[in-house]
């Protein structure tokens, strides 16, 4: 008997905490909800609740999306440099055997079979050196200067080359070392162009990277106003809570504001009996604490749908953002749970007014008329 005396003991301890946290946290985003609502009504752009909250959880994602490709960014732009760097190293492997070159093309120049473009041509897309300065390779499009340079004398050595294979007196004593000039110089030539293209690869992508960033931001931009109006709901948001309350529309949270105003209410005036049992004749039975509490919260419940029904048939907006609204059905909804004997006599009286058939009026018109008339009768017998 004492095992289950402790138990419904923990019981209600438990069920008084839940029914605590429920009201506060519920009266609490009412309050908010109607604060956000009031800052939307005043925005020429305000559809409704739901879809600025919408607007405002998707300028959250984009926040979240643009965050991520941030820090995806970085190792983006470390290859960028390490592409830069391995350009400008085998620019300049090239660049120290470039100067080799020229007494062989000279010589080359003199053979009447052979063909040496002298004259270089810029290539199409490269960019000059001004409007490349200052910025980095993933900002500029197309090969640099350096590198158009190196393709030009590409052509040049692949010449030179074609002439020592047609002529194969060409050069004399100095051949082979002719030869193995030019071979090392193409190598070193198609490594400097190669990791060009490697670091017009890594720019692109970085660049790409750095348009959804900007198209994000953008995005991002066009909510950020209504996302400010929200903020102070994300610290009631709670990823582990089962239920996201803070996506419902106010009305229904002020639905369940009711109920849990009428259980907190039902649980005020229990304690009020528990700490003080002078106040109450009968002994309040941990049996009965539950259904106290629950019937106090459907009782308000009824209260707000009444009190709700006929402010809609007197024409008074069902959705009112005024803060003094939601208190005032919260004030009811506590007085209901407390007082809820009263307040389901209360119902019963309006229920009886509302739904009396015309007999029952009739009758009640016929009863003073007959006790009116009695009095009359006993006279005249008396007489």
């Amino acid at each position: 008997m004492r095992r289950n005396q402790t138990g419904l003991t923990i019981v209600n301890a438990l069920l008084s905490v839940v029914v605590v946290g429920m009201f506060m946290y519920l009266l609490v985003l009412a309050m908010a909800q109607d604060q956000v609502l009031e800052k939307l009504s005043q925005s020429k752009e305000f559809n409704n609740y739901s879809a600025s909250l919408l607007d405002a959880r998707k300028a959250k994602e984009t926040d979240d999306e643009i965050n991520r490709l941030v820090a995806q960014r970085q190792p983006l732009r470390t290859a960028v440099a390490a592409a830069e760097t391995e350009v400008a190293e085998a620019q300049q492997r090239y660049r120290s055997v470039a100067g080799s070159l020229d007494p062989i093309f000279a010589a080359l120049e003199k053979a009447p079979e052979c063909r040496i473009p002298s004259t270089p041509v810029a290539a199409a897309d490269s960019k000059p050196v001004a409007a490349t300065r200052g910025k980095p390779a993933a900002a500029v499009g197309g090969p640099t200067p350096q590198e158009t340079e190196i393709q030009v004398h590409q052509a040049r050595l692949a010449a030179a080359r074609q002439c020592f294979e047609l002529d194969t007196e060409l050069g004399g004593t100095r051949r082979e070392r002719y030869r193995k000039t030019l071979d090392n110089a193409q190598r070193l030539a198609d490594d400097a162009v190669r990791a060009g293209l490697k670091r017009e690869e890594k720019g692109k992508l970085y660049q790409a990277h750095q348009n959804e960033i900007n198209r994000n931001s953008a995005d991002r931009d066009k909510l950020v106003p209504t996302q400010v109006h929200f903020a102070v709901l994300n610290s009631l948001e709670f990823e582990w809570f089962p239920i996201n309350l803070v996506g419902f529309p106010p009305f229904i949270v002020r639905v369940l504001l009711s109920f849990f105003s009428g259980t907190f209410g039902a649980l005020l005036i229990t304690m009020v009996f528990v700490v003080y049992p002078s106040k109450l004749r009968e002994r309040v039975s941990p049996k009965l604490y539950y259904k106290r509490v629950f019937l106090g919260g459907l009782v308000a419940l009824t209260v707000f749908i009444v009190l709700t029904g006929g402010a809609s048939i007197l024409g008074t907006s069902e959705v009112s953002t005024d803060d003094a609204n939601v208190m005032s059905f919260t004030a009811i909804g506590l007085l209901a749970g407390m007082f809820s004997d009263t307040v389901a006599d209360w119902l019963s009286v309006r229920a009886k007014s509302m739904f009396s058939s015309a007999d029952d009026d009739d009758k009640e018109d016929d009863e003073p008329a007959a006790k009116r008339a009695r009095p009359a009768r006993t006279e005249a017998d008396a007489i």
